[in-house]
Formats: C-alpha cells, sequence, structure tokens
C-alpha cells in the first residue's frame, strides 16, 4: 500500500516520507474559499513478487460489492489555491489498516504515472507470453482469463487518469489555455522512458514524440484533439487485448479444449493444463496441427492486416476532416440503412433493423433480376470442384506472368446481381447483398458437404470471412476479377453512386484534393468501406441466427485488408487441404487389407485382390492431386515473382519498379514487404 505518509519523488523515483516530516500531519489553514474537490479511485497495489494478476486478486474477484474489497483505495483532492492543493484516503484498501495519509497533488499525481507504468510494464511481459507465434495458434484458459483481467484494469486506469486530468485542470495557477500542453510536457520530460518501455512499439512511441512537439506550440482552443500521451497509452493496451481475445476467447477455449473447462475459472486454480505441450514434427501440411505451419502464419498475416486496417482507418479520419463539421462526432461517409428508399416492389418498404432485411429492401428490377443471388453458381462450395484459371478466359489486360493466376468461382459468382441498380439507398442494397451472400454460404456448403461437425462451421465462418472481404474489394475497386460483363457493370454503375455521395459531402470534405481528380473515386469509396464495413458484416451475421447452429466471431474481420491475391492463395490450401483429407482417407481404406499382409505389406503379393485395390486407389490419389500440383506450380511461380519485388523495391518504396508491378498487384507487393523479416533486405 501507499505509505503512511506518502511519498517523496524526484528523478522519476519515489521514496517513503518520514513521520517526523511536516508534510505527515495536515495542517489547519486558515481557508477562505471552498475547495475544488476532485474523488478519486485508485487501483493500488506494491506486493513485492508474483506477477501482476496475483497482485490485483482482490480487484477480479472482490469479496465484496465495496471499493475496499477490491483493493481499490478512494482519494479526494482538494484544491484551495496552487499553494494548498493536497490528495487524502483513509481507505487503504482491502485487508490494510492505518491512519489517513495526505500529500501534494503533484506528489500524487507523480506516484499514480510511475505507478500506472510499472503496471503497465508487468502487464506487458504477461500479455506478450500470449501474442506470440505460438501462442495464437490455439486458445489458453490462462491467457484468456489473463487477457479479460487485462481489459478491467485498463479501463479501470482509463478511469483513473480522467479523473486526475480533470483535478489538473483546476489549477488556477497555470498559464490559461496552456493546460494540456503543460500536462503533455510534464509527462514527456519526467516520465518519457518510462512511457516508452510500457508501450513496447517503439516506432509508435517516436511518431507520438514527433506529434507531441507539433501539438505544444499551439494554445488548446487550436487542438481539435487533446489525447494525451497516457490516453494513447492505455488505447494500445486495448489494442493487445483485441488481438489477445481474437486467439483466447470462451467459445474458442471451450471449442479447443473439446468440452474442458472454459475460460470462467478463478486465478487460484491450477493453470497447467493451459499450457501448449510441445507440437510433435509432421509432414502433412494439411494435418491441421500448428506445426504445419498454417496457423502460424495466419496469425503473422493478421498483425499485418490489423496495421494495414489501422492505417486506412486513420486516413479516413483524416481525410474527413471539416472545418463546416468542426466539433461534430458523427462521420459524414457512414451511412444509415434504416433511412434508406427501397422501392423493388413498386411501394417503398421501411428497414427498422438490419436482421429483418430481405428481397423487399430493394431497388432492383424484378423484370431483370430475381433475387440478389439470381445466377449464381450453385456448386461452388462443393469440396473438390476445380478452380478456374484466368488463362481459361479469352480476355484479360494483365501480362503474362500476372495471368498464371487460379481464381476461385465464388469471386466469380459473389452474391453482386443487386448491384446493378445502386442508387441513393448504396448501404441497404451492399447489406442485402451480404446478407443473402452468407445465406447461401450456409445453404450451399451444407447441401453439398453436410454440416455436422465444429470443423465445418468453422469453414463456412472463414468462407463468410472471404466473402465480406470480396465485397470489400468490389466496394473499394480493388477486385481482381473484373474480366466479365457482370463485374464491369457493377465498376461502372460503383462509379456513377460515388459521383452522387461526393456531390452531397460537406463543401470542406467534397473539396478534399483526395476526393479529386479520380474518376473512379477509389479514395473515396476506399474511406467509405472503413467507415461502413461494421455494418455489413453484422448483416452477414445476421443470416446465421435461424437456428443458432453456426456462431462466428463477432468482431469485424480483417481479412478486407489482406490483399485479394493472397486470399486466394489461403482459400485454395484450405480447400486442397480438404479434398486431400478425403481422398487420403480413402486411399487408407482401400489399402487397409494390403498394409495388413506382414510388416507394412510387404507380404502383399502382387496380383492379388488387395494389391489390384490398392494400386487402383493410389493411381486415383495420385491422378487427383496432380491436379492441384498444377495449379500449385502457377500459383507458387506468381508468388515467387512477388516476393521477389518485395525485396528489391523494398529500400526505395513500392514504386522503384513501376513497370514491374501492375497497379493491382502493388497491394500485394507492398503487403509481403512487411512480413518480410527484419534481418532481410527491407529496411522499413
Amino acid at each position: 500500500m501507499c505509505p503512511e505518509c506518502g511519498v517523496i519523488c524526484a528523478n522519476r523515483k519515489c521514496e517513503k516520507r518520514l513521520q517526523s516530516d511536516k508534510k505527515c500531519k495536515k495542517e489547519e489553514r486558515d481557508r477562505k474559499k471552498k475547495p475544488q474537490i476532485t474523488d478519486i479511485e485508485f487501483l493500488f497495489n506494491d506486493k513485492p513478487g508474483d506477477d501482476i494478476v496475483k497482485k490485483l486478486n482482490a480487484f477480479y474477484y472482490p469479496t465484496g460489492p465495496h471499493n475496499k474489497d477490491k483493493g481499490i483505495e478512494e482519494w479526494k483532492c482538494s484544491y484551495y489555491d496552487d499553494e494548498d492543493n493536497d490528495c487524502e484516503t483513509k481507505n487503504y484498501g482491502k485487508d490494510v489498516e492505518g491512519d489517513s495519509k495526505i500529500m501534494p497533488f503533484v506528489d500524487f499525481f507523480e506516484l499514480w504515472v510511475t505507478h500506472l507504468l510499472q503496471d503497465s510494464i508487468e502487464w506487458r511481459k504477461e500479455i506478450s507470453k500470449c501474442l506470440n507465434n505460438n501462442s495464437l495458434t490455439k486458445c489458453s484458459n490462462r491467457c484468456n482469463r489473463y487477457c479479460r483481467f487485462f481489459k478491467k484494469w485498463v479501463e479501470q486506469k482509463k478511469k483513473e487518469w480522467t479523473q486526475i486530468k480533470n483535478h489538473f485542470e483546476k489549477q488556477e495557477g497555470l498559464p490559461k489555455n496552456q493546460h494540456f500542453t503543460i500536462l503533455e510536457t510534464l509527462l514527456e520530460e519526467e516520465f518519457f522512458d518510462q512511457i516508452k518501455e510500457a508501450y513496447g512499439d517503439v516506432k509508435s512511441i517516436e511518431k507520438i514524440k514527433v506529434l507531441l512537439s507539433k501539438r505544444r506550440i499551439k494554445k488548446d482552443d487550436e487542438l481539435q484533439n487533446k489525447e494525451d500521451i497516457i490516453e494513447k497509452l492505455l488505447e494500445h493496451e486495448l489494442e493487445d487485448y483485441e488481438k489477445c481475445k481474437e486467439t483466447h476467447n470462451d467459445d474458442r477455449c471451450s471449442q479447443d479444449t473439446q468440452g474442458g473447462r472454459s475460460g470462467g475459472t478463478h486465478d487460484h486454480e491450477d493453470d497447467s493444463d493451459d499450457e501448449e505441450p510441445p507440437t510433435p514434427l509432421v509432414d502433412n501440411a494439411c494435418s491441421g496441427d500448428p506445426s504445419g505451419g498454417s496457423s502460424i502464419h495466419r496469425s503473422i498475416v493478421n498483425r499485418v492486416a490489423h496495421h494495414f486496417r489501422e492505417v486506412a482507418h486513420n486516413k479516413m479520419k483524416e481525410n474527413i476532416k471539416s472545418n463546416s463539421v468542426k466539433g461534430s462526432k458523427h462521420n459524414v461517409l457512414e451511412a444509415d440503412a434504416t433511412k434508406g428508399i427501397y422501392k423493388s416492389s413498386g411501394n417503398s418498404v421501411p428497414l427498422t433493423d438490419i436482421c429483418t432485411i430481405n428481397e423487399n429492401h430493394s431497388n432492383r428490377n424484378p423484370k431483370n433480376s430475381s433475387g440478389p443471388c439470381q445466377g449464381k453458381d450453385q456448386g461452388r462450395f462443393k469440396i473438390g470442384k476445380d478452380w478456374t484459371n484466368v488463362n481459361e478466359k479469352q480476355k484479360t489486360t494483365y501480362k503474362d506472368v500476372h495471368t498464371k493466376m487460379s481464381l476461385c468461382h465464388k469471386e466469380e459468382n459473389i452474391c453482386s446481381s443487386d448491384c446493378n441498380n445502386i442508387n441513393n439507398s448504396f448501404l441497404g442494397d451492399v447489406l442485402l447483398a451480404a446478407n443473402f451472400e452468407a445465406k447461401k454460404i450456409k445453404e450451399l456448403y451444407t447441401k453439398d458437404n453436410g454440416l455436422n461437425d465444429l470443423k465445418d462451421k468453422e469453414t463456412v465462418c472463414r468462407a463468410m470471412k472471404y466473402s465480406f472481404a470480396d465485397i470489400g474489394d468490389i466496394i473499394r475497386g480493388r477486385d481482381m476479377w473484373d474480366l466479365n460483363d457482370g463485374s464491369q457493370k457493377i465498376e461502372k454503375n460503383l462509379k456513377d453512386i460515388f459521383d452522387k455521395i461526393k456531390d452531397n459531402l460537406p463543401d470542406g470534405i467534397k473539396d478534399n484534393r483526395q476526393y479529386n481528380g479520380d474518376p473512379n473515386h477509389i479514395k473515396l469509396r476506399e474511406d467509405w468501406w472503413e467507415a461502413n464495413r461494421k455494418q455489413i458484416w453484422h448483416a452477414m451475421q445476421c443470416a446465421l441466427k435461424s437456428g443458432n447452429e453456426i456462431q462466428c466471431n463477432n468482431h469485424t474481420p480483417i481479412e478486407d485488408y489482406i490483399p485479394q491475391r493472397l486470399r486466394w492463395m489461403s482459400e485454395w490450401a484450405e480447400w486442397y487441404c480438404k479434398e486431400q483429407s478425403m481422398l487420403y482417407n480413402k486411399l487408407v481404406a482401400d489399402c487397409g487389407d494390403c498394409m495388413k499382409k506382414g510388416e507394412g505389406g510387404k507380404e502383399c503379393m502382387n496380383g492379388s485382390g488387395e494389391c489390384r485395390k490398392c494400386k487402383q486407389a493410389c493411381e486415383e490419389y495420385k491422378a487427383k492431386i496432380k491436379k492441384w500440383q498444377e495449379q500449385w506450380d502457377k500459383m507458387q511461380l506468381k508468388y515467387l515473382y512477388f516476393y521477389h519485388e518485395a525485396k528489391t523495391t523494398s529500400r526505395h518504396g513500392i514504386d522503384a519498379y513501376s513497370g514491374a508491378v501492375e497497379p493491382k498487384d502493388k497491394p500485394v507487393v507492398k503487403f509481403l514487404q512487411e512480413l518480410l523479416p527484419p534481418n532481410s533486405d527491407k529496411s522499413g
């Protein structure tokens, strides 16, 4: 707990104040005005040893509803004037006795920040164990619990910091209109090294430092964003929590332990079964075992995708800033489908909830379209169905090396025919297409393959994420499958609708140079997607609610920030592994009798019935796998080329070899640059 008489802080170190110190006793002062009081709830611990969770056990598992039971100290800071500004507590927290303690606000401020950063550094050590490549392949109850506790701690500290900042603002002796600048300067000068260690990301913290130096020369009322470095640190902590819970959550843990203990256990329970066992070496990359590499690689790819999504989100916020909407928190690009007008049936049909959307909430022409999925491939989710190669199409704008890419039938046949009559109710039409696409995925996969076990349901969820990303690529003008007439009509209609969207933007935003000079409105379309992607994913999730037999992650997927070609490769690999598994099981069954004769079939005679059956099965297996091998050879050549371009352009940027990489392939090369290891030619 805090020392009885508080602490003396200097040079980022705090020492116990002695009982003999005159500040140990509360002085009776002649005060002529009422104090400005701020109540602050301080989650404090100074237990030596143990990890951060055990230190704060009372906070996570309180024995009662009171703050004392949670290990929270109740402080009251009273500001009379700059010389009379003290903080006092009488609540020491759980199981601690003592008299009240008092200290100047400046000491309390330094104590709180120092304590926050120490806890943050301890938390980073624990949470990083749950975010490394191995930990992100399988849900751990321990990580599930720690990540939930971590979020609770961050939310408590955000609450405390708000209270402390409120009291900081009450200091009348500080220069007017400079409170925020002084606070930022104090934090940077006194605590920057500790903040950098707590933040963990050196590049990001240096960028923050540059931002602070620019903001420091402005007055408080000139700053649109007063988010200080502590708030940025706590937001960064919440980002780590979001990454953690993608793998370590109740649903995943209950699945991975196959009915074992869920993530709701108490900290004092044995965590031994949460530790991941050493993964055995396997030769089959489709085994499903993490050592096959797919899970680890997916987690690394997702991290890069999170980075690109964050960049896109920040660009969107920057692009829609305008003096004409100053002070408004509304995102002018965020649409509201419930305000759309839908007249496919002749009369306007209101939409009150996304999950009630149906074909009546559309502006399609019934004479030309019978529904959102009219004419779409009904067999695109059947295991074993061949993938189309773009070379088989007679028309292409790509160079030869770019045409050797196998494409999935699904992208050819995405539920987008209702986009042929896009109007001002654009979001409603997109939501309808997304909703019906998700329903069709579930229907076709169940029909073609059955829907019996957990892995099948996970496949449906992955297929939904891929289709969500495909819709995003179409909206943003990134769709690689733009060779057929339907896709070209959609692209033309998208240009028309974004002409209207741009015309209706506020003048300050409409005139943004980012949104001008491009008849295709690519930048505007990218920002529109970022602003509305969450609603579109929600519409797809609504399609799974009937029967509740499939549960997909509630959080908006990140696949839309993985380039389309890389998604195709991942999806191709998943379908290959599914068919390879079916073929391999049949091979094992057909060769079973032969393999039982002697050790590994040594006594299975050539020409015998068992041998002929096994031989035929082997030939069938080899022939079918050969088709996949041929497709892989084409993709491998393609991605080796992209990888080479990523390495050779990394030092000079993606435009260094502008003639070698087509515009639609540059996102792939840029993404691969981020995946290059630190010791490669990539310089950052």
